[in-house]
């Protein structure tokens, strides 16, 4: 057998195990997404009940959505709300100031299986007598275990997006995976 023969084998033998690893990563995604629609639906529907609410009660929460970002795949949930922020006189004069504030948790179902990827994001804009904008961001991304995703979860996610909790009480709960093995994804 010749070389060229050799390297042609090595080549199928390459693409066989790459069609193997897709079909295997597809059947994952779906599976995951099977287990992970319910989390998902019921996110949804407490999000349209905390719109249904007259503002007074769901303060400081302005803003509440959900996008299907890619079908089956990628969903984003944010909320928005006005922060009072103390300033730098508080300590004498208690003055505070709003602060416009947006956060959004996008969850993507991922090819391991038992996986889901979440990136958490929050930004801050502050307008100080409308001439100059400060902007603060916070972005952090993990790998979390679908089967870990609870109910407390589910209200402590619904708690976080209307600023009922801060970002270090959502995330303290978060089902984190063990990191991977393999380190191709």
């Amino acid at each position: 057998m010749s070389w060229i023969d050799e390297a042609e084998k090595r080549q199928k033998e390459l693409v066989k195990e790459k069609v193997k690893e897709e079909i295997i990563h597809q059947i994952n995604m779906e599976e995951n997404f099977k287990n992970f629609r319910d989390f998902i639906d019921r996110l949804n529907q407490f999000l349209n009940r905390v719109n249904e609410l007259p503002f007074e009660e769901r303060n400081p929460s302005l803003e509440l959505g959900f996008t299907e970002v890619e079908e089956n795949k990628c969903y984003e949930f944010y909320g928005s709300a006005y922060i009072l922020k103390k300033s730098l006189f508080a300590l004498f004069t208690g003055a505070q100031y709003k602060v416009l504030c947006w956060r959004r948790v996008n969850f993507k179902i991922a090819e391991q299986k038992n996986i889901v990827k979440a990136h958490i994001y929050e930004n801050i804009t502050e307008k100080n007598k409308g001439v100059s904008h400060k902007k603060s961001e916070s972005k952090d991304k993990y790998k979390l275990k679908i089967n870990g995703f609870s109910e407390e979860l589910l209200n402590r996610t619904i708690d976080w997006l209307t600023f009922k909790c801060t970002n270090h009480d959502f995330k303290k709960i978060l089902p984190f995976a063990p990191p991977s093995k393999n380190h191709h994804h």
